[in-house]
């Protein structure tokens, strides 16, 4: 199909494919269930935002994406004009979406870079009815613009944008996702003094001392299986 060349996959009838809706771990499940499974799944988060943000990714943005989401300290390197910005947008706002309760937040040297990454993120709310929808589209909800920073509710979660300056005026801010744009241009003694510390929390800290209890109990018992 030549609606299909831009992906360089040849003859694509020779490609065998199946429908993961149709999955045996989803007999007997309603599509509803099944759909809202399959968009919270890493491998299929460029559908989930072309399905909900109305955004088609290219398959490598598809692949940054998992990225972002799957490992722990990701570094995107990229050329000028890459979507890099765009993708941290994106990332920001499926990370709010789907894990209800994150407090995202994005900073940069100065605050022109982090905001320009919010602005993708506005960009992407103002324009999705469906993302308004889901999470309700009341007054509480959705982007403001500050003086000295952005910020932007999704439903329980939040996306915030700061500049980082000296890092003086910004202690105590935490988060449970870090975004840092343009990390090169931020000073070292910065990021280890300042902007490490905002991550020092998780998205639910109870939850977190509960499970951490439950692990040493687990140990004292002798069975405790590290994969539980």
């Amino acid at each position: 199909d030549a609606r299909h060349a831009w992906l360089g996959l040849g003859n694509l009838s020779k490609i065998e494919t199946s429908n993961p809706l149709d999955a045996p771990e989803f007999k007997g499940v309603p599509m509803h269930e099944r759909l809202i499974s399959l968009m919270m799944r890493p491998e299929y988060l460029a559908w989930t935002t072309e399905t909900i943000f109305g955004f088609q990714c290219h398959p490598f943005q598809g692949v940054i994406l998992n990225e972002l989401w799957t490992k722990p300290f990701p570094m995107l390197v990229a050329s000028r004009g890459a979507s890099k910005s765009t993708l941290f947008g994106v990332y920001a706002l499926l990370r709010a979406l789907l894990s209800q309760g994150s407090k995202v937040l994005i900073v940069g040297s100065a605050f022109r870079q982090a905001k320009g990454v919010f602005e993708h993120c506005a960009y992407f709310w103002n324009n999705s009815p469906l993302l308004r929808n889901l999470v309700g589209d009341g007054s509480k909800q959705g982007p403001r613009f500050e003086v000295d920073r952005c910020q932007m509710t999704v439903g329980d979660s939040t996306i915030t944008a700061i500049p980082l300056g000296n890092g003086e005026k910004i202690r105590g801010i935490r988060s449970s996702h870090l975004l840092i744009d343009e990390f090169k241009s931020v000073p070292l003694d910065i990021v280890e003094n300042v902007v490490f510390g905002f991550a020092a929390v998780a998205a639910s800290p109870l939850e977190k001392v509960k499970d951490e209890a439950y692990k040493q109990f687990l140990k004292q018992q002798g069975v405790w299986i590290p994969e539980m």
